[in-house]
């Protein structure tokens, strides 16, 4: 399977509510499991966390205020 065909405009949520690691992973295995792109959410959620463990891919985007 192709990258192209895991995440379409349905299966990517921009404006999450998520507002950490963990509820990020879980709104993103719901989506994936949703449309169809997986079948084993708890396979496929250990396999994120697993990722996660050895490099984080997470990250809490701040824009600080730009001084004027």
């Amino acid at each position: 399977m192709r990258i192209t065909e895991l995440f379409t405009a349905k299966s990517i949520e921009l404006d999450s509510a998520a507002s950490n690691r963990d509820e990020i992973l879980s709104r993103l295995v719901e989506l994936q499991a949703t449309h169809g792109n997986i079948t084993d959410t708890e396979a496929y959620k250990k396999a994120l966390y697993a990722r996660e463990d050895e490099a984080s891919t997470y990250c809490l985007l701040y824009t600080s205020p730009s001084p004027r």
